[in-house]
């Protein structure tokens, strides 16, 4: 039984979120080594809070953008598809909505901007901080997208399966 549901905002920007039937929620900006996404920790991270055959992610939907570099779109793309083959490896089933999918959905009559993501999280969990370091004075939008996936995944799925 799916329990368990994860949102992944991919990219050096983004974030992971795991939130619970209960009403739980975890989330974190995504870990970084070096110039890439440290997948070892998020690994251990989503190992952590869930189990096999217990959570299911949604893995947001992304391609290249006009005007962006050869090498930043091969980095992304790389980086993206490092999650998406760790979390087939630990069994976890992957869906990946479009953002246009998730933010109708969870964001909506809203703008559907970054700004509406952190205002959503801050009305729905606001007992989870979107600050992404201790020091940290802003909210961090890849946290706040990652909590809205992983919200898009509860409200998708929790039937479901």
């Amino acid at each position: 039984m799916i329990n368990k549901f994860i949102g992944i905002d991919p990219g050096q920007g983004g974030g992971i979120a795991c939130l619970d039937k209960n009403g739980g929620v975890e989330a974190i900006a995504m870990p970084i080594a070096g110039k890439r996404i440290d997948v070892a920790q998020l690994s251990e991270w989503i190992y952590d809070r869930a189990k096999k055959g217990d959570a299911i992610a949604c893995l947001e939907k992304v391609h290249s953008m006009p005007g962006q570099g050869v090498s930043s779109t091969f980095s992304f793309g790389f980086g993206t598809g490092a999650l998406y083959g760790m979390l087939v490896a630990m069994r976890i089933p992957v869906y990946e909505p479009a953002p246009q999918t998730w933010k109708k959905l969870i964001l909506a009559d809203t703008p559907k901007d970054k700004q509406a993501a952190m205002d959503y999280c801050a009305r729905v969990y606001p007992q989870v901080s979107l600050l992404a370091t201790a020091r940290s004075k802003k909210s961090h939008s890849g946290i706040a997208d990652a909590i809205c996936i992983a919200r898009y995944a509860l409200e998708k799925y929790k039937d479901v399966l």
